[in-house]
């Protein structure tokens, strides 16, 4: 969104096209919470003025909290792939045509919320009352079906 209706202001972000030569890069990522993310792409001239591009992104983590109502489960847990594609026309000095292709999926579990009762807000305001400090970390998270229930929160 533009112009009034932008919140905090407009980011361009404008992609490298490809160039001359082919070009590459591949990565992985392990990390804790059984976290793996693996991605990729290629950069490769076709013909004169003609280049395309070819990407992949695989991100796994287990999530970040342990469910006390079902031992073994995490909440938090995210499943993301991203695959991209583009083909990049340059036929003269400034006319350029490009049309990108980009798929992605995401399988991500529930996440872990916790709420607070009215009574625990220390700070009353003229409108009504708010929590003012540091919140507290809940303990111990849970799931039933789609209902949360939460304990140890002092």
């Amino acid at each position: 969104m533009f112009g009034r209706g932008t919140l905090s202001g407009a980011i361009n972000v404008i992609l490298k096209r490809p160039g001359d030569t082919v070009e590459g890069k591949v990565s992985a990522t392990l990390g804790s919470d059984q976290r793996r993310e693996v991605s990729g792409f290629v950069s490769l001239p076709v013909a004169s003025g003609i280049g395309v591009q070819f990407g992949a992104k695989y991100y796994d983590i287990a999530g970040q909290f342990a469910n006390a109502a079902m031992p073994g489960e995490r909440l938090g847990d995210q499943n993301t792939l991203q695959l991209t594609g583009g083909v990049f026309l340059d036929p003269a000095d400034g006319i350029s045509a490009n049309v990108r292709w980009l798929h992605q999926r995401d399988k991500d579990g529930m996440y872990a919320i916790a709420l607070q009762p009215a009574s625990a807000n220390n700070c009353y305001l003229t409108t009504r009352p708010y929590y003012c400090g540091t919140a507290l970390q809940p303990t111990s998270y849970a799931k039933f079906g789609p209902i949360w229930h939460l304990t140890n929160l002092s």
